[in-house]
């Protein structure tokens, strides 16, 4: 049973910036493929500190960047497990290989798979998505998409969802809010700064969905 929401905490932890991907509409701020990755003895220092701060059960919300490329992810949530936090989630890009997810659905909670049009390999991104789900089959609902709507691709979308319908995945679609550069113009895919670069200024929504969005 679900303890009543008072007698829970739920804890947003972005792992860092460290990513797979350069997502066009994801800024410099969120993603990098540069930023080294923390020693699992730091995490067991703050779950130590989160359980010692409170009598409540702890929910973890795992974010990044993409928590799944740190080398010791599942290592990670499992000593979060082990020290006693109640529960954990994740979401994810989905692009690691199947193994780290089927190892990491005996610890999660819920993973949210993320699917990104400008990087995704469809059929493996398909696979690992049905992978977890088969894994959850005795929990249903575990399983969440975040269908990333980028313009040009709603066909294929439209494809995805009825695949992932029949499988009884709840889908969400999100809209794109994309990046502009220090002239407003719309960051194209791989220019996002996944380097770090700063020499440009990220502006948000200058230019908002009704711009990027067709009417149909």
């Amino acid at each position: 049973l679900t303890p009543a929401k008072d007698d829970w905490m739920r804890v947003e932890w972005n792992i860092g910036r460290r990513c797979n991907f350069d997502c066009s509409y994801c800024d410099i701020n969120t993603h990098d493929n540069t930023s080294k990755h923390s020693p699992i003895e730091t995490f067991k220092k703050s779950f130590a500190t989160l359980l010692n701060s409170t009598d409540k059960k702890i929910k973890i919300s795992w974010t990044g960047g993409e928590p799944f490329v740190h080398p010791k992810f599942v290592d990670i949530i499992q000593l979060g497990k082990d020290m006693g936090i109640w529960r954990q989630t994740v979401v994810t890009n989905g692009s690691l290989l199947s193994e780290k997810y089927s190892k990491a659905t005996d610890i999660l909670h819920q993973i949210t798979l993320s699917y990104h049009f400008e990087h995704t390999v469809h059929d493996k991104i398909i696979n690992n998505i049905l992978t977890v789900n088969n894994c959850y089959k005795e929990k249903p609902g575990q399983t969440r998409v975040h269908m990333m709507m980028l313009p040009g691709h709603f066909d294929k979308a439209k494809e995805i969802l009825d695949i992932l319908r029949k499988e009884n995945i709840e889908v969400v679609m999100r809209r794109i809010r994309p990046q502009v550069d220090k002239d407003y113009k719309i960051i194209q895919p791989g220019n996002s700064g996944m380097l770090g670069q700063t020499g440009y200024a990220q502006v948000k929504n200058k230019t908002g969905e009704q711009t990027y969005y067709s009417n149909e």
